[in-house]
């Protein structure tokens, strides 16, 4: 049977697909505008990267979403995968001082924490599962 855990933890990922969704949406059919009033940005390459940034968000929103359907069992260690993904592209190329604005940074951050804490939170509890189902069988 599926416990409370297991469902806020798959749900999680499920509705961080579709922010993906919408985050690739923003940075590909609605770039011009995110880019000059959400980033701050402008300019050839600044844009460039920016939508090549929103057609991966397309695949992550994918990806998240069918592991969420089909893999559940995998949801709260791609959720941890996230944050630590980026944590470690940040330790190997540190971000320079800009102009921009990056108003996004905000909601990443937000991003971020919910997939740490579910993320960790989900870990555990599939941890004390199998700790219990181990006891069980070496019991019987």
């Amino acid at each position: 049977m599926e416990n409370k855990t297991h469902k806020i933890v798959w749900i999680t990922l499920l509705i961080l697909g579709c922010v993906d969704f919408f985050r690739g949406f923003m940075h590909t059919v609605m770039l011009e505008y995110a880019a000059a009033n959400i980033a701050g940005v402008t300019g050839g390459d600044a844009l460039f990267l920016l939508r090549t940034f929103g057609l991966s968000n397309y695949l992550t929103g994918a990806l998240f979403i069918l592991i969420a359907l089909k893999a559940q069992e995998l949801t709260p260690y791609v959720l941890v995968l996230i944050p630590v993904s980026y944590a470690f592209g940040l330790l190997v190329s540190p971000p320079v001082a800009q102009a921009a604005q990056f108003n996004g940074k905000y909601m990443m951050m937000v991003y971020f924490a919910v997939c740490l804490i579910i993320g960790v939170w989900g870990v555990i509890d599939q941890r004390k599962k199998r700790a219990g189902a181990s006891e069980l069988s070496s019991s019987s």
